[in-house]
């Protein structure tokens, strides 16, 4: 559809923009997921659908501190708004755990355990988010699934041997999303296009719990 087609289209444009460096390998998720209307959760929709673009790029300062410093300039530099907060914990956390290589639990604190930091972008307000960490530690399939929605349409994979070959010290893992299509629950929450209950995003071969069927 249009909106997903439009969507994609801006992601890789941040993406190139919020990039320090060209990518070593990229990844991609596009599913859906169903709304909930239960006792305690009640969504608003039916059905929500999102495209997610991951870039892993190279990183050849070793030292973590420079590099969230370089990239929540970088971000500014390119009209962003760097979630302070999110920049300062992951900054934060370094100087205070990598002296010791643990956290308070005695469990192993390394560069991959940093939290992500994110920024929001452009008048649409979109969001990038940033991983610090090394090659081996990428998530790789996982971070799709983690990402990925009930209803999966497309999902493509890193490249693992690209990762491998990788000889910086680290890499910077960002992600970019649409919701690009809605079925809303309720009159009032307009959907992105006219669409019923029973229109949700089902495929041939695949199952769903579709309201109505």
């Amino acid at each position: 559809m249009a909106a997903r087609a439009a969507g994609v289209e801006e992601e890789q444009a941040l993406l190139e923009r919020a990039a320090m460096q060209p990518p070593i390998t990229a990844a991609a998720s596009d599913s859906c997921d169903a709304g909930e209307d239960s006792w305690k959760i009640h969504d608003s929709y039916y059905w929500i659908c999102s495209h997610v673009t991951y870039w892993v790029v190279p990183e050849p300062q070793p030292d973590p501190v420079l590099i969230i410093a370089a990239y929540r300039a970088h971000l500014e530099s390119i009209g962003c708004e760097p979630d302070e907060p999110s920049f300062g914990m992951a900054a934060d956390y370094w100087a205070t755990m990598r002296v010791a290589g643990e956290n308070a639990h005695g469990e192993p604190y390394t560069v991959d355990s940093l939290p992500d930091v994110f920024a929001t972008c452009g008048e649409d307000r979109r969001r990038v988010s940033l991983r610090f960490g090394t090659a081996a530690g990428v998530k790789g399939d996982a971070l799709l699934f983690a990402f990925g929605g009930e209803e999966v349409i497309e999902q493509t994979p890193f490249d693992r041997a690209a990762l491998q070959a990788n000889t910086t010290p680290l890499v910077v893992t960002l992600t970019v999303g649409t919701k690009y299509h809605k079925i809303s629950r309720y009159e009032d929450d307009e959907p992105d296009e006219p669409a019923s209950p029973l229109g949700c995003a089902c495929y041939s071969g695949s199952t769903c719990d579709c309201p109505g069927g």
